[in-house]
């Protein structure tokens, strides 16, 4: 997992890794989150801190604080980071991705998974058992309607949850991307439209009309590069099947 910002001054600002730690001590054993932060200018100057705590946001909030007096060593300021948000890549919800069997196993998605590539007819979609909502610290994640949604007052952008799915559904990106993919299947257009109406069928229509070259079509899919994105919005505008949406979710209509 990684989680980056460049700033105007051409800072860096990532986090490389969270990570569950443990303590032996008399009585049990402590729990905590082991927060791996670096910081660098990508000329060669660069600081590491690992912060923990109980709390993954305060595990984050030690290891900056640790790049930071290293980065001063060395003769960099270093400026905060862009805050960070877990978005799920799915929109079959119950309406538009029916269930080809019953699962009756352990309610998780991990064990839904083994059995057929999972209960929906589309394989690469939100199972909805919450194995997401399990390693959420800050209660950040609610199943509504089949499929996991994120609470972006509430996300800390740990990454956590994107480990945690078994179909790797969920990204970590800037809170400020405007636009993004509601779909994460690589089936040809015919396929995916045939279990889910708001899957990526592949068109290009996204790639040709954006105008800063960040959005390409790899693998049957719609990719974003949020380097090069600008928030325009004219990918989302032009995707008749509504899999790119705003950030709040919202379709956008087309002209």
């Amino acid at each position: 997992m990684a989680m980056r910002n460049r700033e105007d001054d051409g800072m860096i600002t990532k986090v490389v890794s969270i990570n569950r730690v443990s303590k032996t001590v008399k009585g049990g054993r402590i729990m905590k989150f082991a927060a791996l932060v670096v910081v660098g200018d990508g000329k060669g100057t660069i600081g590491y801190g690992i912060g923990k705590s109980g709390e993954v946001p305060e595990a984050i909030r030690k290891g900056e604080a640790a790049a930071k007096k290293i980065a001063e060593i060395m003769g960099v300021e270093v400026t905060a980071a862009e805050p960070q948000v877990a978005f799920v890549r799915c929109s079959g919800d119950c309406s538009h991705t029916p269930h080809k069997y019953d699962f009756d196993g352990i309610q998780s998605c991990a064990a839904c998974n083994r059995f057929y590539d999972g209960s929906k007819l589309c394989t690469s979609g939100c199972l909805g058992y919450g194995d997401c909502i399990k390693v959420c610290s800050q209660g950040a994640i609610s199943i509504v309607d089949g499929i996991a949604v994120i609470d972006k007052a509430k996300c800390m952008g740990c990454g956590l949850c994107a480990k945690a799915c078994p179909n790797g559904l969920i990204a970590v990106r800037r809170i400020s991307q405007a636009v993004d993919i509601c779909c994460s299947s690589r089936d040809v257009g015919r396929v995916t439209r045939s279990v889910c109406p708001n899957g990526c069928i592949g068109c290009k229509l996204c790639e040709k009309n954006c105008p800063s070259g960040a959005v390409t079509v790899q693998n049957n899919h719609a990719v974003i590069d949020y380097e090069k994105c600008t928030n325009c919005g004219k990918c989302a505008e032009v995707c008749r099947v509504h899999a790119i949406r705003s950030i709040m979710g919202e379709k956008v209509e087309v002209q």
